[in-house]
């Protein structure tokens, strides 16, 4: 056995690599998004955090000045305090913070209803020490700030903008890289198991670094020496019994010939002929058992013969098949027609495409055309039974393969309206 083992095309199936790259992309345009948004959200609440800060600073040191002196008067253009309850607002602010409820501790944002989102309040409720409630308001006016105010918080959005990227980079960067080395040992692997033989199984293999590379190859050579080891046993068996039989069928044949001359009655000279023929036949069959076990032999001798006898005589042999049934055969070739081939190679494949034919056709009709270009068997099945079985040869298949596949010539098998139709190329219209 020195085939390669047998490589899946190119492109079938799902790309690992494809995948990987599907899968770092999503997560790191997830992680990016995700992130960012964190980043954002966090961002406006410390922002958010430390106005309120600001306030509950006002708040603590109008309270800690109170305490000294009640009297005292805040004095702010931002924040205004007041006392108590929130009515005292309706003054400046009217109902915009009516129905308000706030617990100690606690902020509100309010927007006028007539704004353009540029302005707002913020209130702060804080207890003194005496038990009164302190209402803390902070008005904010956008428009009064300028571009410098912002220059901070703008180079800070580059800053966020600039960490997202060089993150989605360094993703991108790391999947280009693994992808590549996974490539690479994928390459490697597929050009080993390539030219993976039965003669450099022994050799030394290439490390994989994964252990998944390193299983799959493990497996791949492990599954070679269990082939390896399989058709070397077949190819045993089929040696020794092709040896084994010499002996009994030359017993046979002698006696045979024995029989030839003593003076039997003339009903028995035709079984005698065809025990004579099948003796033959078997011989020549173990002589290419033989032949296709030995390496390096030589093809058969090349014999020249009529075509349309050796068909009907294959055909003749078999006919005991369809006795029984109601099977029409028909044979189409020239009495004229010689071919030039190794007689029992050729015997053998065509004796197992008609016993097929022969064996499967219960109910029905058998074709046989034959020229100088093909041998066509076609048989069809017109019962009531299905007959799938009409393409499963068993061993008589496998044996035809192989002497097609050592001789070189073409044979095609192909299932057709509960039959089959077998077509033997002739090797003269091969070239």
């Amino acid at each position: 056995m020195s085939g390669r083992i047998k490589m899946f095309r190119k492109g079938a199936g799902y790309s690992l690599k494809r995948e990987l790259a599907i899968c770092f992309m999503l997560v790191a345009l997830f992680s990016v998004v995700f992130y960012s948004t964190l980043l954002v959200t966090f961002f406006d609440r410390g922002v958010d955090t430390a106005i309120n800060f600001s306030m509950v600073l006002n708040a603590r040191k109008f309270a800690h000045e109170y305490e000294k002196n009640p009297d005292v008067q805040p004095s702010s253009f931002l924040t205004d305090f007041y006392f108590d309850s929130l009515e005292q607002t309706r003054n400046k602010y009217g109902d915009l913070f009516a129905g308000t409820d706030l617990k100690p501790g606690e902020y509100a944002f309010f927007e006028p209803p007539d704004d353009d989102g540029s302005y707002y309040y913020v209130i702060y409720h804080l207890v003194l020490h005496d038990g009164r409630k302190l209402y803390v308001v902070s008005n904010f006016d956008s428009e009064l700030s300028q571009p410098e105010d912002y220059a901070d918080l703008a180079d800070t959005e580059k800053q966020m903008f600039y960490a997202g990227m060089g993150y989605l980079f360094l993703i991108l960067a790391g999947f280009g890289l693994y992808s590549w080395r996974l490539g690479g040992l994928t390459q490697k692997l597929s050009e080993w198991v390539s030219r993976l033989t039965v003669e450099n199984l022994n050799e030394k293999r290439p490390g994989f670094v994964y252990r998944e590379f390193e299983l799959v190859a493990d497996s791949m050579a492990g599954s070679l020496r269990q082939n390896a080891a399989l058709v070397e046993r077949e190819k045993a068996f089929l040696s020794h019994a092709s040896h084994e039989l010499r002996t009994p069928l030359a017993v046979m044949r002698v006696n045979v010939e024995y029989l030839k001359r003593l003076p039997l009655p003339a009903l028995s000279h035709d079984v005698i002929e065809r025990l004579d023929m099948s003796g033959e036949k078997m011989q020549l069959i173990i002589e290419t058992l033989l032949w296709l076990n030995r390496k390096n032999a030589q093809d058969p001798a090349l014999e020249r013969f009529n075509l349309r006898q050796v068909v009907a005589g294959i055909m003749s042999d078999l006919d005991y098949l369809t006795h029984e049934n109601d099977v029409e055969v028909t044979l189409k070739c020239d009495a004229d027609i010689e071919i030039e081939l190794p007689v029992m190679p050729f015997h053998i494949v065509l004796s197992n495409l008609i016993r097929n034919a022969f064996q499967y056709t219960q109910e029905g009709w058998i074709h046989c055309s034959a020229d100088h270009r093909a041998v066509v068997i076609h048989n069809c099945d017109t019962g009531t039974e299905t007959q799938q079985q009409a393409i499963s040869f068993g061993f008589g298949l496998d044996l035809t393969q192989q002497v097609c596949k050592r001789l070189g010539w073409q044979l095609d098998i192909e299932e057709n309206h509960g039959g089959m139709i077998a077509r033997l190329v002739l090797p003269a219209c091969l070239s």
